[in-house]
């Protein structure tokens, strides 16, 4: 970790964005252009959420953010527009009370995520999923009836692999995640 004190210490600006401090909030001994910046956790925001297994949900906002927590999303808007830069970086999402509109965040990603094999996961097709997990098949991903059937479940595999899926199940509510 020396080595990233080091680099940290170099930087012009260092923004920390995360629910809780982490070791890059305290990791060297910067005093100035430096933000710690409280964000929500993804049950008190809307949006797409993405594993390290590249599945995706939609999630809806469970509870109001607690203290001066914000949303990632408005986080970056008002630091891009403090940076003068807002109006090119968010040209194609549209902003509503200083939020980003999350719909239209993913329909960007989605412009420019053909080359990575991230495509057709639109706000309405993750929603449309998640209002009917019920449907789902667990081994084979695959709807067998509703709205969504015959489709698959979350996102699409690797860059290329649009015949192919490696997409997990569902999150079904009746199994038990925590004990």
């Amino acid at each position: 970790m020396p080595d990233a004190a080091k680099g940290i210490e170099k930087l012009d600006l260092l923004v920390v964005a995360d629910p809780v401090p982490t070791t890059w909030a305290v990791l060297s001994e910067r005093k100035n252009d430096t933000y710690l910046l409280p964000i929500c956790t993804s049950y008190e925001c809307n949006g797409s959420r993405t594993a390290s297994n590249r599945s995706l949900q939609w999630g809806e906002q469970i509870t109001k953010p607690v203290f001066e927590s914000k949303d990632d999303n408005e986080v970056m808007y008002l630091l891009a527009k403090k940076l003068g830069f807002a109006d090119r970086m968010f040209k194609n999402i549209k902003v509503e009370n200083n939020v980003p509109v999350a719909e239209d965040i993913l329909r960007e990603i989605n412009r420019g995520g053909w080359s990575t094999g991230y495509c057709g996961q639109s706000p309405e097709r993750l929603k449309t999923h998640m209002a009917n997990q019920k449907d789902f098949d667990l081994v084979t991903l695959r709807a067998s009836a509703g709205p969504a059937k015959a489709t698959i479940t979350a996102c699409r595999g690797r860059a290329g692999a649009r015949r192919r899926s490696s997409i997990p199940a569902p999150i079904r509510s009746t199994i038990p995640t925590c004990m």
